[in-house]
């Protein structure tokens, strides 16, 4: 619980040869991942807790046992027709290598059409289950810190609210000190 109030300091990776713009989004308790998709739009990824995400079991009095108890971990995904996330607050632009996105986003496509015979509508994204589970060690915020990461972002930690923040990768070099005359 200490880590819910941190920040999740996303570093983009430095010396991008075909650089891509992908957003990080937080909705303030729950993230998620918008890559751009061939021919243009953007597709969004989340992960979370089947019963809560996928069903809208969201009733406050399953919150604590949704994060606490192990359970069926859900993939999401949602296709968007614009090149920017069509909300304004909590959007986080970096920059990162194309073929990264491309393996990344082959791979939880992958998933969705190994499982696509459970797939589920709601909250207007499209679900299926997921082969990891749900808990308060794998959450919504942790997967898109692990898919950050697979783009070759440093990412300092994942915290139980999504409070991230992009920054450049801070340079080594100090700045020059005011000599006296």
């Amino acid at each position: 619980l200490a880590l819910a109030g941190c920040v999740s300091v996303v570093r983009p990776p430095a010396g991008v040869r075909e650089p891509v713009r992908v957003f990080v989004v937080d909705y303030g308790y729950h993230s998620a991942l918008f890559v751009p998709r061939e021919g243009g739009g953007l597709r969004e990824y989340a992960f979370g807790e089947w019963e809560w995400f996928a069903l809208e079991r969201d009733a406050l009095v399953r919150a604590p046992g949704a994060l606490l108890v192990p359970s069926r971990g859900a993939l999401g995904r949602r296709d968007w027709s614009t090149d920017e996330p069509p909300m304004r607050e909590g959007v986080h632009a970096l920059e990162v290598e194309r073929e990264r996105v491309s393996a990344l986003a082959a791979r939880l496509d992958a998933e969705f059409t190994a499982r696509a015979a459970e797939r589920h509508e709601a909250r207007g994204m499209e679900f299926v289950p997921s082969a990891e589970r749900y808990s308060a060690a794998r959450h919504c915020n942790t997967a898109t810190v692990e898919w950050l990461r697979e783009l070759g972002a440093r990412v300092n930690r994942a915290t139980l609210v999504a409070r991230f923040e992009v920054r450049p990768e801070a340079s080594d070099e100090r700045p020059a000190q005011p000599r006296a005359e």
